[in-house]
């Protein structure tokens, strides 16, 4: 994966620039690089909102599990490769992940 770049701080979330939500229901996360336009919706990514990192991290973590069966387990405990979540980068599962921490990388709605 690229590195990426803050390009916002929302406390309960952070964006990056490399990437930018399209108005897709599904797949709306878009590499602004590769595909600056949606061809299903037609958003370009210079009037789409920038992607939260979150979203981005787990995205690239689904597709390395699905193109070459391989991850990353949990930094804290060594497995949970059913829910897993992003901290600082770092994969950490749900056993492992307090609610206080989900509420500051964005993942809770509360």
């Amino acid at each position: 994966m690229p590195e990426l770049t803050i390009s916002g701080d929302y406390g309960d979330f952070k964006t990056v620039a490399e990437f930018y939500d399209c108005e897709c229901e599904v797949d709306y996360i878009k590499h602004k690089q590769t595909n600056p336009t949606c061809d299903k919706c037609g958003a370009s990514h210079d009037e789409a909102p920038d992607s939260r990192l979150n979203e981005v991290l787990e995205l690239e973590y689904e597709r390395r599990l699905i193109i070459d069966d391989e991850f990353e387990p949990c930094v804290r405990c060594g497995g949970g490769y059913d829910e897993m979540y992003f901290i600082d980068c770092d994969p950490v599962c749900a056993d492992c992940i307090t609610e206080k921490e989900k509420r500051e990388e964005g993942y809770s709605d509360d």
